[in-house]
């Protein structure tokens, strides 16, 4: 069965809005579940937002791309020190963490949008 959709009201249900869930369940076929204003649940505070999550990606992709463009200036260089070897270790290393945290972020952004799956809305 797919999970229901849910309408909050600050009014009073009605028959209209009842009528609306019912036509709405029909058109869908998905439950409807009519609930007070005041059974709304909570925020998540702790789950980032799109838009936090987009900033981020933002941020993070000119950063690689610097970072890409640092490893090939090491990796072409001649003759590199010793020292020049750990560096370009650590590089490689920021760059899988970054790749990591923009494929999670891109995840996130093309999960379905809705409540966190923490906090389900109250009966």
């Amino acid at each position: 069965m797919e999970s229901p959709i849910h309408f909050y009201t600050a009014a009073a249900p009605d028959s209209q809005l009842h009528a609306f869930a019912r036509e709405t369940s029909a058109r869908l076929h998905r439950p409807v579940l009519v609930h007070p204003y005041a059974e709304l649940p909570a925020p998540d505070l702790q789950r980032p937002t799109r838009q936090q999550l987009r900033a981020e990606r933002a941020a993070l992709q000119p950063m690689l791309t610097s970072l890409n463009e640092n490893i090939r200036l090491v990796e072409d260089a001649p003759h590199l020190p010793h020292d020049y070897l750990q560096d370009l270790a650590t590089l490689h290393h920021m760059r899988e963490r970054y790749e990591q945290r923009l494929a999670c972020i891109e995840h996130l952004l093309t999960a379905p949008a809705g409540p966190a799956p923490s906090s389900p809305p109250t009966r």
